[in-house]
């Protein structure tokens, strides 16, 4: 999806949490045995619940060459000895309603930065855009390996709407993420993903008006729909005490298609996005 505030600290301790949650030797004990017999269902019993914060340095709003402090809170909940669960990473929640250890599936819920108060004396001028709320839902997958060092891999797609009337159409948007250990205690996730919208959605976040354009300078532009942001990431995470864990780590993130040539990206701002963060969380079962 396309990165808003609050992204990087909100992916941050998520890696944290879902990190140290499906690596076995990050157990409590000091032990780093595997445990015997292992499998995906034993795996997905030992996640935590978690609660966290994280803080860091993300763009003024998508696309801009600005840079502002943000942070995110996280928080998930398992419901019994079942795999269902509720999170909140930052601006983005989930529920997942399927007890399985490989699907997940369920509602979502999004709080989407507008673009507000900027720091950019061109963009400013325009039509502030608001902030909004965003519901869909989303289905994923995800491959436990239980042979020798244990790792995992995942695969999310979902879709949403916003509930605001900020834009009308669907947003979608598909993601992948990968963790492994380095040793008991230090892990290492990279993922990456990408979203997109209809025209209706591009016009609000990067086209320009007549008026708008009059306003601020900037030409007319009307983007159409696609694809319009693509990203990588990757995060080290350490368990500094069986209740405490810590992470750091960036995201580069590029304004693509349409979206990236927006004269609000293109003149006023920048396509490549960089982004960094450090997190923390508390676990408990």
């Amino acid at each position: 999806m396309p990165t808003p505030r609050s992204k990087v600290p909100a992916l941050l301790v998520a890696l944290v949490s879902v990190t140290a949650a499906y690596v076995p030797g990050a157990s409590a004990q000091t032990s780093t045995a595997i445990p015997a017999g292992l499998t995906p269902q034993k795996i997905a019993e030992m996640v935590p619940n978690v609660v966290g914060i994280g803080a860091g340095a993300v763009p003024d709003y998508v696309g801009s060459d600005d840079y502002t402090f943000a942070a995110a809170p996280a928080l998930y909940y398992q419901f019994g000895n079942t795999n269902r669960n509720v999170s909140w990473w930052g601006i983005f929640g989930s529920v997942n309603l399927i007890d399985s250890a490989t699907w997940s599936a369920g509602p979502t819920l999004q709080y989407r930065p507008g673009r507000k108060s900027v720091d950019d004396a061109v963009v400013r001028e325009m039509s502030e855009v608001d902030n909004s709320w965003e519901a869909g839902v989303f289905v994923g997958y995800q491959y436990i390996n239980t042979q020798g060092i244990p790792w995992i891999a995942r695969a999310n797609v979902g879709a949403q709407w916003n509930l605001n009337n900020e834009y009308d159409g669907t947003y979608w948007w598909a993601s992948g993420q990968f963790f492994f250990p380095l040793r008991e205690d230090l892990f290492v996730g990279v993922g990456g993903g990408l979203g997109g919208g209809g025209s209706s959605f591009n016009q609000t976040y990067f086209g320009v008006s007549p008026a708008n354009a009059a306003a601020s300078g900037l030409p007319v532009y009307s983007p159409g729909g696609g694809v319009s942001n693509a990203y990588i990431w990757p995060a080290l995470i350490w368990r500094f005490h069986p209740n405490w864990l810590g992470a750091v780590g960036g995201m580069y993130s590029r304004v693509t298609g349409d979206a990236g040539d927006s004269p609000i990206v293109k003149d006023r701002g920048d396509a490549n996005q960089w982004l960094g963060g450090v997190g923390v969380a508390y676990i408990w079962r």
